[in-house]
């Protein structure tokens, strides 16, 4: 599976690499956005220079069989992986922990080896029942993902990053949709914001829907844990979210969308 999913990426960014006008403006995104190197005027330069700094894979989508409980205890796990977002950690947790809801829920943070104050700040809720903290050497985005993954004990699944906000009322409306409709994935809209203020909003119709109305981001969506026996991120790729999604779309059956705002991004 591994093997024939790393083919079909590189066959897949080979026929990008052959329409010069397509790949500029997409290793461009990438050399701004991403790495703030400057932006290259071919092809062959930007491809090189990708070349040099990506990740070099170390991991795979599949998992063995992972535990999933056949009587969950929680309705909900909310996994969030943290590395060094002191500044906003706390808000982040806050917005979390503090979720007003007639469904159980257990938050699980990881610590990925912090080297700032986030760890300080994760150990304030280290008494908080509704609690699991994780601490690890830092081993990235990915692992810690799925060392959250390797506790769940939920129906649903919910990822949050560290440095961005869950809505009042958020998990409420996510599950609301997912137990009326039996769902395998929920998701809401979401803002986006910057300096502290709102930039963008990215809103769904509310409804029943396909995969294709979803965002290739992990976080922002409740999913049927049991997605999760034999799935996990791949370590050591950029944009693992979206490698990931690609599996996982294909996996689903029921989708729901909603208009309502449930993360601040």
């Amino acid at each position: 599976m591994a093997k024939g999913f790393r083919n079909y990426i590189d066959n897949t960014m080979q026929r990008i690499i052959s329409s010069e006008g397509i790949t500029h403006s997409v290793y461009a995104t990438v050399m701004e956005l991403y790495y703030g190197k400057p932006v290259y005027k071919t092809v062959e330069n930007a491809y090189e220079e990708i070349s040099q700094i990506r990740f070099k894979p170390s991991g795979t989508c599949y998992t063995a069989d992972r535990q999933c409980s056949k009587q969950p205890r929680y309705d909900l796990d909310i996994i969030i992986p943290v590395y060094n977002v002191e500044s906003y950690l706390q808000t982040c947790l806050n917005s979390v922990i503090d979720q007003q809801t007639k469904y159980s829920y257990r938050t699980i943070i990881i610590d990925d080896g912090s080297t700032d104050k986030s760890t300080k700040i994760i150990e304030k809720f280290s008494r908080n029942a509704s609690v699991l903290i994780i601490k690890q050497k830092n081993r990235g985005l990915s692992v810690a993902r799925n060392v959250g993954l390797d506790c769940v004990d939920a129906r649903y699944v919910l990822f949050v990053d560290s440095d961005d906000i869950l809505a009042d009322g958020a998990v409420e409306i996510l599950l609301d949709k997912a137990f009326e409709n039996d769902a395998d994935i929920v998701e809401g809209g979401f803002d986006t914001f910057k300096d502290g203020k709102i930039v963008s909003q990215t809103k769904r119709m509310a409804g029943l829907s396909t995969v294709s109305s979803l965002s290739g981001f992990a976080w922002g969506k409740v999913i049927r844990a049991t997605y999760f026996k034999n799935l996990s991120f791949p370590a050591g790729y950029l944009f693992e979210d979206t490698i990931f999604s690609l599996i996982l779309y294909q996996m689903v059956q029921t989708v729901y969308t909603l208009v309502d705002v449930t993360l601040i991004y």
